[in-house]
């Protein structure tokens, strides 16, 4: 029996993530705010849940706890969920070379984390000038 031109039914993958949330969580710490953000990660991109737990997982083994945990709330405050931009956050903090040494970098080019660094900075000293105006 063919089965040629007939739209094909994608099983719901959602099992393969269950155990690998947790695990992430675990390596985090269980804090409410990795909690949040592994939750809008997978609201806002279920398609990705594995792939950003396995950065989350990657950038764990390569920082120490506090600054991961503020690293996520920092992203949590600017309203982006995405293991990516917690990266760009800790390499704006901790520096690019932290990050090279450890293989903590996915892809994407040095570069594109040091313009994202930069952006932030941007973004930082923006969200400092608003605040002193609306004080």
């Amino acid at each position: 029996m063919s089965h040629r031109g007939k739209s094909s039914i994608i099983q719901d993958k959602r099992w393969q993530y269950d155990e690998l949330i947790p695990e992430t969580l675990e390596i985090l710490g269980n804090t409410d705010c990795a909690m949040v953000l592994i939750e809008k990660i997978k609201g806002n991109m279920p398609r990705y849940v594995r792939v950003q737990c396995h950065m989350l997982k990657r950038i764990a083994k390569n920082y120490d706890a506090t600054t991961i945990v503020n690293s996520i709330k920092k992203s949590i405050q600017q309203n982006i969920y995405d293991a990516t931009h917690v990266l760009a956050i800790l390499v704006e903090s901790e520096g690019i070379e932290k990050a090279k040494t450890n293989n903590v970098l996915p892809v994407r080019t040095v570069e594109h984390y040091k313009r994202k660094a930069k952006e932030l900075s941007r973004y930082d000293a923006l969200m400092r000038k608003d605040d002193k105006i609306w004080r």
